[in-house]
This record gives C-alpha cells, structure tokens and sequence, in this order.
C-alpha cells in the first residue's frame, strides 16, 4: 500500500515522502497513530500544493535573510548591560538577546542567520558572523556596562 508519510518515521521515510508498505502495517501502525496517510489522488495533489507553498516560503525568506545580511554588514551597534567592576557580565548574551537589543535599534534579524558559539560574558566588542546560505556578512557587537 502506498502512503504519505506526514511525519518522520524511523527505518520507513521522512516527513512528506511517499512509500510503499505492507497492508499490515499502514493499516494497524501508521493511518491510526497519524504518522501516515493513504497515497490516493487527493491527498497527492495536497501534497504537491504544500511543498510549492513550502518552497514559496523558503525563497522569500532567503531574499529576506541576505536584504538582513547587507544591512548589518560592516556596522558596530551598542548593547549596554549590567557587569561588575572587572567587566563581567552577569548574564550571558545569546542571539536571542542580540536580536532583542537590535530590534530596539530598528534592526530586524532573526537568529537563525546569526552564528555565535557560546554566549557572550564580557564586556568589550566582539564580532558576529551572520550566514544565511552562501551569503555571509560580520557586524560588531559593542558592549558596554550599564
């Protein structure tokens, strides 16, 4: 039987594949535990209209992530924060917060884009690289005690 997988299965397919299984198991396994559904004419041309949607989507935040690169290329923004006399922050800055404090500043990133290995715990500048498929950007990232 013939099958569209709605989520991954392990040792079967990933999510929005179709696969050929046993009666058995789509019947008693996959339909009624909703990791499947029955390959029949509708439910393929759905599925047709969700990946064309998906990659619909997928190209305009593409264009989105590199118009956000070309922005912040180059630029310093300040984020101050509390720190103790030696320069130690008391909490770290992850990108989550990164994109917090630039939004504030009237810039719009999102935190897939940015690349920072371990959050940031000392004031001072520092450099963030932003990647989004092959186009890659930096921006400096001054830190100062509030």
């Amino acid at each position: 039987m013939k099958v569209i997988l709605l989520k991954h299965v392990s040792k079967v397919g990933q999510q929005h594949e179709i696969k050929e299984v046993s009666d058995g198991y789509a019947l008693n396994f996959l339909v009624p535990r909703g990791l499947a559904t029955p390959a029949t004419g509708s439910a393929l041309k759905d599925l047709e209209y969700r990946k064309e949607q998906k990659g619909a989507k997928n190209a305009t935040s593409a264009a989105e992530n590199t118009s956000q690169i070309e922005l912040v290329n180059g630029k310093t923004f300040v984020i101050k924060e509390k720190a103790n006399d030696k320069g130690h922050l008391f909490r770290g800055i992850h990108a989550k917060e990164i994109v917090a404090s630039l939004k504030e500043q009237d810039v719009v990133l999102t935190e897939k884009i940015i690349s920072l290995s371990d959050p940031i715990k000392e004031t001072g500048k520092t450099e963030i690289t932003v990647s989004a498929g092959e186009v890659k950007g930096s921006f400096t990232l001054d830190i100062q005690s509030a």
